[in-house]
């Protein structure tokens, strides 16, 4: 969720033709079949991150009131850009939620009220939720038997040498012009309802295509150089 937000570029292609991480692609730092049994902790999170092209910076919790107060600037910080993204680590049971250690980006923060809302990655489990930060603080002291030691948080932000991964754009909102989209987007949803091409460059090429005539004039972005 936190690479693809960041556009990324995997390198290489999930399905074809999107350049999209999938989870099946974190295969640095952990071998994939001992995170499915027994998870991962902070600093192997990091390291999958950093691995993948992201700036990490790691924060374990602790009981004193001076963590509260940095966790909140941190969340307000992340929350006013575009290309960083604060991931918690925590303890569902905490939260009254099953299951135990968890990993989930944080998506809002309302000041009034001090809450966060996660974005929990387990959605057919839990949709976005708000949750105190408070309580999100006492999760994050809750001990991996791992490690143990407290868990805690990421600031995860893309490298300053890293090319983004390059999208096609549409300007603005498109809700607000329904009545000319709505031919537009149909035309799109056919084309992607037929059947993939076998080779995966001529499938992207195709793709670029056919987005760039159906829109065009409401792009604001594209380039496919790289």
């Amino acid at each position: 969720m936190v690479l693809n937000a960041l556009e990324v570029d995997p390198g290489r292609v999930w399905k074809s033709p999107w350049r999209f991480y999938h989870e099946s692609m974190l295969d640095c730092c952990v071998p994939l079949d001992d995170i499915k049994k027994t998870g991962i902790t902070l600093s192997q999170f990091a390291c999958l991150a950093e691995c993948n092209k992201l700036y990490t910076e790691v924060k374990y919790a602790n009981s004193k009131s001076e963590f509260l107060n940095i966790l909140r600037e941190n969340v307000k910080q992340c929350m006013a850009i575009d290309d960083t993204i604060l991931v918690v680590s925590y303890n569902r049971q905490v939260l009254g939620q099953t299951g135990a250690g968890h990993f989930s980006p944080l998506g809002a923060y309302h000041e009034e009220s001090d809450q966060i809302l996660i974005m929990d990655v387990a959605r057919f489990k839990y949709p976005p939720h708000w949750v105190p930060l408070t309580i999100l603080r006492d999760a994050m002291l809750s001990i991996d038997t791992t490690t143990g030691k407290p868990r805690g948080y990421l600031i995860l932000k893309l490298r300053s040498h890293v090319q983004q991964l390059a999208l096609l754009r549409l300007q603005g909102d498109i809700s607000a012009y329904k009545t000319l989209f709505a031919p537009r987007l149909k035309e799109w949803e056919q084309f992607l309802a037929e059947e993939a091409l076998s080779n995966q460059e001529l499938e992207f090429e195709t793709v670029c295509a056919v987005f760039t005539a159906i829109f065009m004039g409401y792009i604001v972005f594209h380039d496919f150089s790289e």
